[in-house]
């Protein structure tokens, strides 16, 4: 084997190695960005600065990496995007699919894991009236006359239920009617606002 051919050989494995390498820190970036979104994973200074890490690297333009640069000029960091081309071999990437890929996979781990679950509450209020919540394993409804929600109050996911109806009664007091399909989207988003954000971590005085 020539000079040469060596030298091709080891740039061609080289260049593999780091393909690898900007694979794994876009994947634990990723986990790092979802499971930390909830304050209660981030009780460690290295675990808030990991989270802060990842948000930037995804969504602030201007965020690059001190020790991966340009494989042509070796000169230039590179950006998150440009990152990303490198692995993959284009130049024709849109950030805009690239944040849904990250926000259905952070809908995905959330809304299927069970920890965390928010409490639920012997009442509520809503628009100024105290309903009484009732704890129904085998039968949730609402009962509007008495105002009392029945619901499972301890079993896994039981929060889902009651969080619905809570939001139903609330878009039946703002006279918002919404299609089942409508409705059971803006309900995930609205439940997984205040699963992954409760409780709102304080800000620093």
């Amino acid at each position: 084997m020539s000079t040469k051919d060596q030298e091709d050989l080891i740039n061609y494995f080289a260049e593999d190695d780091l393909k690898r390498l900007l694979k794994a820190v876009f994947e634990a970036s990723l986990v790092d960005y979802i499971k930390l979104q909830h304050s209660k994973n981030r009780n460690k200074k290295f675990l808030e600065e990991s989270f802060k890490n990842s948000v930037a690297m995804f969504f602030d333009k201007t965020f690059t990496f001190q020790h991966f640069q340009d494989l042509e000029t070796q000169t230039k960091d590179l950006t998150f995007l440009e990152l990303l081309e490198s692995f993959l071999d284009t130049t024709n990437l849109d950030i805009k699919n690239i944040h849904s890929h990250i926000s259905q996979e952070s809908i995905s781990y959330w809304w299927d894991k069970n920890f965390h679950n928010l409490e639920v509450p012997e009442t509520i209020t809503i628009s100024g009236i105290v309903w009484t919540v009732i704890n129904s394993p085998n039968n949730a409804f609402i009962d509007y006359e008495n105002k009392r929600i029945y619901c499972s109050m301890n079993q896994i996911n039981s929060d889902k239920a009651f969080f619905k109806f809570c939001l139903k009664i609330m878009c039946e007091n703002s006279n918002i009617s919404l299609e089942d399909e409508i409705f059971d989207n803006f309900f995930k988003i609205f439940y997984l606002f205040l699963k992954i954000n409760s409780p709102f971590k304080q800000r620093k005085k």
